[in-house]
């Protein structure tokens, strides 16, 4: 595979296999943030990075992106109408591309089914259409038990307090987050992390 010119640099950490990868574009701002994706997603997929929305675009101009992983303090653009993917995945590649998608996204508290709709390149109706017929729930009912599943699991980690676990997840308030922990899990998000966390 032929490296992209710059601004858009092609991160080659995998040997190429001959099998076709989906590709990957990280937006992030510095090295602290891309080392721990990259350990990630490296031998997954075929990986660009871009540091600013110039160098997005760039790559949305001349590579065909399937998934869009950004950090949190990178701003949301409107992705290109002419951008589409290279090929429909199958099912199963769709449910890990979705899984991605939604898990480093989780701290935006602004995700939802639009936004989600965007990173996966797809129309709203065929992102709705497809996350029902894979998981029986809808965008947002998936995204919002991805939020808790993944809550749970730091809680029970012992490592983060709860305002923390919530910010992380994308809550706007702890308020919030312990209501609908509470609602999910029937214990609120300090008992769930006594009865858990294991010392």
């Amino acid at each position: 595979m032929g490296t992209v010119t710059a601004p858009v640099i092609f991160v080659r950490y995998a040997s190429y296999t001959g099998n076709m990868r989906n590709n990957v574009l990280l937006v992030v701002h510095t090295d602290k943030e891309l080392v721990p994706l990259l350990n990630k997603y490296r031998g997954t997929y075929n990986i660009y990075v871009a540091r600013n929305i110039t160098e997005m675009q760039h790559a949305l101009d001349h590579v065909a992106i399937q998934l869009i992983i950004c950090s949190e303090c990178v701003p949301f653009i409107k992705l290109s109408a002419s951008v589409q993917p290279a090929m429909a995945l199958p099912a199963i590649d769709f449910r890990k591309q979705l899984d991605d998608c939604i898990l480093n996204n989780l701290h935006r508290h602004m995700l939802n089914a639009d936004l989600l709709a965007r990173f996966m390149n797809m129309s709203r109706p065929t992102l709705y259409r497809k996350i029902k017929n894979s998981t029986g729930r809808t965008p947002n009912e998936l995204i919002a038990r991805a939020r808790l599943n993944q809550a749970a699991m730091l809680l029970a980690a012992g490592d983060y307090r709860v305002f923390e676990v919530a910010k992380m997840v994308g809550f706007s308030s702890a308020g919030t987050f312990g209501k609908a922990f509470l609602k999910l899990f029937k214990v609120t998000p300090t008992e769930y992390k006594r009865k858990h966390y294991k010392v």
